[in-house]
């Protein structure tokens, strides 16, 4: 089985970056393309919790999706199941391919580093049959550009939040 993985370092401590997942307005400022916003229509960040939310592009429909919550260990670890949805939070296939697998595993951790923060992601489907696991493997090159464009939103978040702080305390 073959498994994306994605390290990214950041400039900030790991209990700032891990709020940025965690506090739903951080979250909403970042999560998804850079054309996109985020709406989320329903969160809570507690294990067996869920966010559910729709990104919705400068033009054409919104797509909607979901994180359930498995192991929260702030702020060291974060694991979710990442799905497509409907409006209503049920389980939907990718508007893109219809053999994308329906439940993906993630796995994020957070280890500090010398002038700041390592952040390891490992996303791998669960429940799939064979095709699926074709599919995702296909694509993870699509994958990491994907959360590699996610992730620079992110980074410029923290960066912004990080450069607000040193403004704030020169003053």
């Amino acid at each position: 089985m073959k498994e994306l993985h994605i390290q990214r370092d950041f400039p900030c401590s790991r209990e700032t970056l891990f709020s940025a997942w965690k506090e739903q307005e951080k979250l909403a400022r970042w999560w998804g393309p850079a054309e996109t916003g985020l709406e989320v229509l329903a969160y809570e960040f507690a294990t067996d919790g869920m966010l559910h939310y729709a990104l919705v592009p400068e033009s054409g429909p919104a797509t909607y999706g979901r994180f359930v919550y498995q192991e929260i260990c702030s702020p060291e670890l974060l694991v979710f199941v990442n799905s497509f949805s409907d409006r209503d939070a049920g389980l939907t296939r990718a508007p893109f391919d219809k053999n994308w697998p329906l439940k993906m595993l993630n796995e994020l951790t957070f280890s500090e580093i010398a002038g700041g923060c390592r952040m390891d992601l490992t996303s791998f489907p669960i429940e799939a049959n064979e095709q699926e696991h074709f599919v995702f493997s296909e694509n993870l090159i699509n994958m990491e550009t994907g959360y590699g464009a996610t992730f620079d939103r992110l980074f410029e978040m923290v960066s912004d939040e990080q450069n607000g702080r040193v403004l704030a305390f020169q003053k």
